[in-house]
């Protein structure tokens, strides 16, 4: 954290990855909802702290990513505060030259950028015709989350943290699965464990980020197909046999 910087903003739906990992906790007799906080707490408090684990690693990462966000948002809210007060500070005299300064240099800038705009109007015409090919190859690849580069054979555990590190992916992949970003962290646990169990613990950058959304989405399917069937199943109602009569099978 930040010099002077003695407070940090936890956001509410941070509940749902605590909630998953306590559970979990409870049943497997662990503690990666306690040492997810204390990473917290030692991260914020510039510890440098080790992950105990994988789990509490990749938990923690979209965590301080935000953090990092933040951070970077309070360093320009305070600069502009310092500024501010130093420019309160100065006397009269000094503001009144610094105000015709700023003007005069705003009319050279004027009449520099009137020269130039013929020019600069003959580039834009290229750079138009470059940027919307560059836009549309760009478009094309962000589908179904694949912004991914081409890479090599990576152990499943360090392309999950990558993954969970590259904002644009994170936001194309919530977006792709209409899930939220606490979601997202749960659902990807149980893909590797999915993975590990599997023993496919190796896997190229764009084949696992693939991979992770076909399976996330067959999941989401059976859930809801599940839900379905037994809410049909549990609408029909069965009158028990009560005549001796009705149990006699008939002549042959």
């Amino acid at each position: 954290m930040a010099e002077g910087k003695k407070s940090f903003i936890v956001y509410a739906d941070l509940i749902h990855v605590v909630r998953k990992l306590i559970e979990q906790d409870r049943i497997n007799k662990t503690n990666h909802g306690g040492e997810l906080f204390l990473h917290l707490l030692s991260y914020v408090n510039d510890e440098n702290p080790v992950p105990v684990n994988f789990i509490v690693d990749m938990a923690f990462e979209p965590v301080k990513q935000q953090l990092k966000r933040d951070l970077k948002q309070w360093e320009g809210t305070r600069g502009v505060r310092v500024e501010s007060g130093h420019k309160g500070g100065i006397k009269s005299g000094e503001i009144r030259k610094e105000k015709a300064q700023t003007k005069q240099k705003e009319a050279n800038e004027a009449n520099a950028s009137n020269a130039k705009q013929t020019e600069a109007n003959e580039a834009v015409n290229v750079t138009v015709t470059d940027n919307v090919t560059a836009n549309v190859n760009v478009n094309e690849e962000k589908k179904e989350g694949a912004f991914l580069p081409p890479s090599s054979l990576k152990n499943i555990n360090q392309l999950s943290k990558e993954l969970m590190a590259n904002a644009e992916w994170v936001s194309l992949t919530c977006k792709s699965l209409s899930i939220e970003l606490v979601d997202l962290t749960a659902k990807m646990i149980s893909f590797l464990t999915h993975l590990q169990l599997s023993n496919d613990t190796a896997k190229t950058e764009k084949d696992f980020a693939k991979h992770f959304i076909n399976f996330t989405r067959l999941k989401q399917t059976s859930k809801a197909n599940g839900s379905t069937k037994k809410h049909i199943g549990s609408s029909h109602q069965f009158e028990p046999v009560t005549d001796p009569n009705q149990w006699k099978l008939p002549p042959s």
